[in-house]
């Protein structure tokens, strides 16, 4: 649908982000720049494999609406073009976010409780291991790292993940057996661990993460493994019933590993999710300078931020 402006827009009203909004995107990137991130893929090692798990949010699915790609939907295209320019060691798993399904009473729930987020993160669990296992297959020395990203419901779900991957470790698939447990039912265990319980090094990247419903009754804290986060969160989403997770609390971490940034724009403004996407984009290339760290160089490119006052919006 069009504007009276002649521009594109959502189904929502919105407002025009005045010059002091847009400098809390500045203020974020300055913040940013004094973060130290850690290293987690060397180029130049041939050993050294990334693994991304990126978890969108409630509703948000790339293959069902691509108009309305996600933030966290946008970084796996990112994966794509480097895979397809030839490198072959970062690779991204994608899991769509609660109340997406196509069964109307399923979407319906899952939308207003989450109920399906912990499955969700135990199939990128799944996933993950399984990519981990192919690699190696062909590179037995392969030292791996891991990322996970989530925006709303999704990041809330990046906890959950990272604490199966801290306790569970990433296991030789081909060491799998079946005992007996104290209770003497049948129980699968594994033998052999291409990365022992505790020895993945972990980041984490946070749009606006939101636990409402099934997930506020799990545990949301991040394990001792995880090395880094940093958390985007959006300062004029009306909150109501769907307070902010925080994951990483407000600002830089005693240790300096963690960092929360608050920018202008509602939940799904920073979620990226708008057609008027002037706030979306800019939490993105925020979110896009970390990954680069994390990489060790500008290997992936910012978008270019509008300045027309049309596209910078707060949706409400």
């Amino acid at each position: 649908m069009l504007g009276q402006d002649g521009l594109p827009m959502d189904d929502v009203s919105h407002y025009e982000a005045t010059p002091e909004h847009l400098r809390s995107f500045d203020q974020a990137s300055d913040q940013l720049s004094k973060f130290k991130a850690p290293q987690l893929f060397n180029q130049n090692d041939v050993h050294s494999h990334l693994l991304i798990g990126l978890m969108d949010g409630t509703g948000n699915d790339i293959t069902q609406d691509p108009m309305h790609a996600t933030n966290v939907s946008k970084f796996e295209a990112q994966i794509f073009q480097l895979n397809n320019a030839g490198n072959k060691r970062i690779h991204a798993e994608y899991i769509e976010g609660p109340g997406t399904q196509t069964n109307f009473f399923e979407k319906g729930v899952d939308s207003a409780t989450g109920y399906t987020s912990l499955a969700r993160a135990e199939e990128m669990y799944t996933r993950l291991v399984e990519q981990a296992d192919e690699i190696h297959k062909v590179d037995p020395n392969a030292k791996i790292a891991i990322h996970l990203e989530g925006f709303s419901r999704g990041a809330s779900q990046v906890p959950l993940l990272a604490r199966m991957i801290d306790e569970r470790g990433i296991p030789d698939k081909n060491s799998l057996t079946v005992t007996l447990d104290e209770n003497g039912a049948l129980a699968e265990k594994y033998t052999r661990y291409h990365q022992p319980p505790g020895q993945t090094p972990l980041t984490v990247g946070l749009y606006d993460p939101v636990p409402t419903g099934y997930m506020e009754m799990l545990d949301r804290r991040l394990p001792s493994s995880t090395v880094s986060g940093f958390q985007i969160t959006a300062a004029n989403e009306r909150r109501g019933l769907f307070p902010v997770d925080q994951i990483i609390p407000e600002g830089l971490s005693e240790d300096g590993r963690f960092l929360n940034v608050t920018v202008a724009g509602a939940h799904s403004d920073v979620g990226g999710s708008y057609i008027r996407n002037g706030l979306g984009i800019r939490s993105f290339n925020l979110m896009t300078d970390y990954h680069n760290r994390l990489l060790g160089d500008s290997i992936l490119p910012r978008l270019h931020e509008p300045e027309d006052p049309r596209m910078n919006v707060i949706h409400r």
